[in-house]
């Protein structure tokens, strides 16, 4: 059974950046895993947080604190997904409003209400980065 000093990391899969697809990655992640022999769930967890940028690393070790143990391939795919699901709802939603526009032969008040509609969805925080102009550049 290898340690961690006796695999190949430049051929471990990575999840950052552009690379951001969970379900490819776990496929590329258990052929790596075949490949190299890794079988223990500790090892495992060890290449995953290896694999992974920071973000998913912090959330990978709450999982783990919290339940007292060390999360599978399965549930450490998860809580990606559900981290960068989040993150690129809220970019598309800010990305549909920022394209907005008023339809040919759309009332201002139909115009505005779609607008109104995307803005309600967003964050508060969010909310701060539109303007007038924002608004104005949909006409």
């Amino acid at each position: 059974m290898p340690g961690m000093g006796d695999v190949d990391t430049r051929t471990l899969p990575r999840i950052d950046g552009l690379h951001k697809d969970a379900k490819i990655w776990k496929f590329r992640m258990n052929d790596w895993f075949r490949r190299e022999g890794v079988v223990s769930k500790e090892n495992k967890f060890s290449y995953i947080i290896t694999a992974a940028d920071d973000d998913i690393i912090l959330s990978q070790r709450e999982e783990q604190v919290r339940f007292n143990r060390v999360p599978t391939l399965d549930e450490c795919i998860a809580l990606i997904k559900k981290k960068y699901w989040r993150e690129n709802k809220k970019i598309d939603k800010l990305r549909r409003l920022k394209r907005v526009i008023i339809e040919p032969n759309e009332t201002i008040f139909n115009f505005n209400t779609r607008y109104l509609e995307l803005y309600d969805q967003l964050e508060i925080q969010d909310k701060v980065s539109f303007s007038v102009n924002d608004y104005e550049n949909s006409f």
